[in-house]
């Protein structure tokens, strides 16, 4: 299974001065820490990039309160195997720990008033998150983490391998981006009837997932929360689901008319979007290696991120007149296409649409908006009468 996490590349330094300024936000240094200054005073922590195995991270720096915890600024520290947050932090964002691969406990204080989607991604071995029984926004029950004011699963630990099975407890509404990302141990997951919200890539990489029901009350469902779960061949829906439905075993959201998730053991080698799609999803045939052409119907109007990427027999796709918009990375290390035709419709197309793939040629228009992204990112074309 290939890595559906992407890993950050970040700066490192040791002084106590500012760095240079990203727009108006100077960044700071103190020790091991770079942090910025919040409009409301108090300081948000950006990057650390020490070495300690027990961390306690300070209460202030350089006399500023530490409100914040920012988006990955803790990530790729592979050195801590407890983190401890300091009262005071009020703010964890989104992946503020993300691949702590040897992080095994971590300890929030009652402070905490906001907590971004799962902050703990890819900690591999993190066993235990501690909170206080009295914690006024936070909630670990049998070792997995709640918000109680909007009632969601933030994180499902990745190191807890005890068991195969869980059933999340009634009263939860929502299953938060990236909840159980990777819980390669689990083979069911059982959903509360009155879960409302999934959030996108939920059970990614959950590998060894069998059996999934989703409930009727499931009113929103994300961007594929299931890439890379390569052998989920029960997904259970109700025929009068108000929200979702299966057509041979292919997953669409009815009210956007999206394709959300084509199974990766479906053993197609074609395969026909059914008339009245109106976008792929993010991922939705990521690396889903057996497919060989695939027809997209009139009326779809976007790609996803991804959509296709990984797809490695993938060798040719029609594209319709109607579409718009090809997002990143939509064709990413699609070995073995060859040819695609781009409609002169299309009016977005991300650089790295068609990255990684050597043998493609494409078909555009002259003068065409694909014609002039082709030709400014060095891609293989030849001209073609117009489409339209």
């Amino acid at each position: 299974m290939k890595n559906l996490c992407l890993l950050l590349a970040l700066m490192m330094a040791l002084s106590i001065l500012p760095l240079p300024v990203l727009g108006d936000e100077a960044v700071y240094i103190s020790g091991d820490y770079r942090y910025t200054l919040l409009p409301g005073g108090g300081a948000e922590i950006t990057r650390y990039s020490g070495k300690e195995t027990d961390l306690i991270i300070p209460a202030q720096l350089d006399g500023h309160p530490v409100i914040s915890i920012g988006k990955t600024a803790f990530a790729l520290c592979s050195s801590a195997i407890s983190i401890t947050v300091p009262e005071g932090v009020e703010c964890i964002a989104e992946r503020a720990f993300d691949n702590c691969k040897h992080l095994v406990s971590i300890r929030f204080p009652d402070s905490i008033r906001e907590m971004g989607c799962n902050p703990l991604l890819q900690c591999s071995e993190l066993t235990e998150i501690i909170v206080s029984d009295t914690h006024p926004y936070l909630q670990v029950r049998d070792g997995v983490l709640y918000s109680k004011p909007d009632r969601r699963l933030i994180c499902y630990p990745e190191g807890l391998k005890v068991r195969s099975s869980y059933t999340v407890p009634e009263g939860i509404k929502e299953i938060g981006q990236y909840g159980f990302c990777r819980c390669s141990q689990l083979t069911q997951i059982t959903l509360p009837d009155g879960l409302e919200i999934i959030g996108a890539d939920a059970f990614s990489g959950c590998y060894r997932m069998q059996t999934l029901r989703i409930p009727d009350s499931v009113v929103s469902m994300a961007d594929n929360p299931f890439s890379g779960c390569e052998v989920l061949k029960k997904l259970i829906i109700s025929d009068n689901h108000p929200y979702l439905e299966l057509i041979d075993h292919v997953l669409f959201s009815k009210p956007d008319h999206r394709l959300i998730h084509y199974p990766q053991w479906l053993n197609q080698q074609s395969y026909t979007v059914p008339a009245g799609t109106r976008i792929i999803d993010e991922t939705a045939f990521f690396d889903c290696d057996k497919l060989q052409g695939i027809i997209l119907p009139e009326g779809l109007e976007a790609i996803g991120k991804q959509a296709f990427a990984y797809c490695d027999a993938l060798t040719h796709i029609t594209l319709p007149h109607s579409l718009k918009t090809i997002e990143w990375g939509a064709f990413r290390f699609c070995d073995t296409l060859r040819n695609v035709e781009i409609p002169s419709g299309v009016e977005a197309i991300d650089k790295t649409a068609f990255d990684e793939c050597p043998l493609l040629t494409l078909k555009v228009a002259q003068n065409s908006y694909a014609h002039r992204w082709a030709k400014e990112n060095g891609l293989h074309y030849v001209i073609s009468i117009a489409l339209d």
